[in-house]
Formats: structure tokens, sequence, C-alpha cells
């Protein structure tokens, strides 16, 4: 079974759209940042500071939720919809870890190059400015 030349001529501009992502987040963030997997905070802190974090969460699932895939076809969307499921579920590994006191920094940079492809930056430095919550 051949590909029909629509099939084909549609992979190869979203392999092209898929590049130009890439290298779009590459240039934004040039060296990855490193961060321990977590770090603590102490029950005062998470006290002080839980309304806030639940806060960022939260809008930042509901932006997520709200997204549209970038490109027509059932590929982008299908792209799209893992994308907003990586975002979400990273979200929720957030919210697990700031209940155990933690602040779960690989989650932090998942979450935010997931909503990075969406195209929601402000949302992702929202999410990596959660690591400085404790101002430390």
């Amino acid at each position: 079974m051949t590909p029909s030349i629509a099939a084909v001529t549609l992979l190869s501009a979203l392999g092209s759209r898929l590049s130009a992502l890439g290298s779009r987040l590459s240039a934004q963030c040039p060296t990855p940042i490193m961060f321990p997997m977590s770090k603590q905070v102490s029950p005062e802190l998470r006290a002080k500071y839980d309304e806030i974090f639940m806060q960022v969460i939260l809008g930042t699932q509901a932006e997520a939720q709200t997204t549209q895939p970038q490109a027509p076809g059932n590929l982008a969307a299908m792209f799209h919809k893992e994308q907003v499921a990586d975002a979400l579920q990273q979200c929720a590994v957030l919210i697990a870890a700031w209940n155990r006191g933690e602040i779960d920094t690989r989650a932090i940079g998942k979450c935010a190059a997931s909503l990075k492809g969406l195209g929601l930056t402000a949302a992702a430095e929202r999410i990596e400015n959660l690591v400085k919550i404790d101002g430390i």
C-alpha cells in the first residue's frame, strides 16, 4: 500500500513545523535549567504559600485545557491532546509533591516544557517560578 501524495505532503509539512517548533524552543531555553529533583518546603512555608501555589496550578490547568491545536488535522489534534494531558499530569505530580512538603523540580521542568509547546509561555514561567516560592 503506497501513501497518497496528500498524506506525504501533510507529514512533510508537519515534520517541518515540528522541527521549527523544536528550534524555537531550543532558542528560548538554550541550556536546560538544572535543579535537584525535589526541594523541601517546611510546613510553615507550605501553610503560608499554599493558596498561591494552588492558584498557580489551577490557573495553569485551566489555561492548558482551553488551548486549541496550532495546526489543522487529526495528527496535530493528537499531539495537542498529548501535550495537554502531559501538562495536567505534571500539575497533579506537583500537587502531590506539595502535599508531601516538596517542590518537584523535575515535574516543573516537564510541565513548563508542555506549556511552552502549547504556546503558553507566561504559564510556563509561572510554573518555573514555583521553585522560588519560598524566596530561596
